[in-house]
């Protein structure tokens, strides 16, 4: 704090950009003591921030807040196609707006009781475990995730248009959510049921580091998915067909 006789008060210092404008208004000895101390502070602040790791604690909630702005804008750029879906985009419109779920003006109240609504609703859809098969109408539900698989991929082709950066998040993140679709479709047509789909995960994003290259896996994954399944689905409608007879 240093004394503006100006204006009879006291400004705040807080860089030498902030000492070089108050220049003017302090003589030669003290401006250079008042130097000396802004170096002293500063060291003193920059050992204090070492030690507890501030800044760096910063800068990746700055990243954080970063890729959630990002995922929630892919979010709202693809279509949805399930009740979950809408549940997700919902809750990513709240969170990102409320995080703390304090706000009480209209429409916050209003949309949290909707998203509860929502989440009902998907819970009480959700296949209740027994001793059947994992999914009933298998093919259809193959068919369900080529058809949010090709959605991804066209949305990620679509972000590619006119773009100059070789690896622009939000479409990276399109393109691995839909070879990530691919492959389970591919497992589902193959008898495997959809926890244990669940539980694998995808580990491409440590292989796939430059968005050429991502998006050559998806064309390949696609047109080799497709190519594979193309006879399973026809052959599970037809066997459903028999038993419906």
């Amino acid at each position: 704090m240093l004394p503006n006789f100006a204006k009879d008060g006291v400004d705040e210092v807080r860089s030498f950009a902030d000492l070089n404008r108050m220049a003017p208004q302090l003589d030669a000895e003290h401006l250079s003591q008042t130097r000396a101390e802004l170096r002293r502070r500063r060291k003193r602040w920059k050992e204090v921030d070492r030690r507890l790791g501030y800044s760096a604690t910063v800068a990746l909630k700055q990243e954080l807040a970063e890729r959630a702005g990002i995922s929630g804008r892919v979010m709202w750029i693809t279509r949805p196609s399930s009740l979950i879906e809408v549940t997700a985009k919902l809750h990513c419109l709240i969170v990102m707006h409320d995080p703390g779920l304090k706000l009480e003006e209209a429409p916050w109240p209003e949309l949290r009781t909707m998203l509860k609504d929502l989440l009902r609703l998907t819970e009480n859809a959700r296949p209740k475990s027994g001793n059947g098969p994992a999914y009933t109408g298998k093919a259809a539900d193959v068919r369900g995730i080529l058809n949010l698989a090709a959605r991804y991929r066209d949305a990620a082709n679509m972000l590619g248009e006119g773009l100059s950066k070789p690896n622009h998040f939000p479409r990276r993140l399109l393109a691995l959510h839909s070879i990530e679709l691919y492959l389970d479709a591919l497992l589902l047509a193959n008898g495997l049921d959809g926890e244990t789909i669940r539980g694998f995960g995808s580990e491409t994003t440590a292989t796939l580091s430059q968005m050429n290259r991502v998006m050559a896996t998806l064309d390949e994954v696609s047109l080799k998915v497709r190519k594979m399944l193309r006879g399973c689905t026809v052959a599970e409608d037809r066997t459903a067909s028999a038993r419906s007879l």
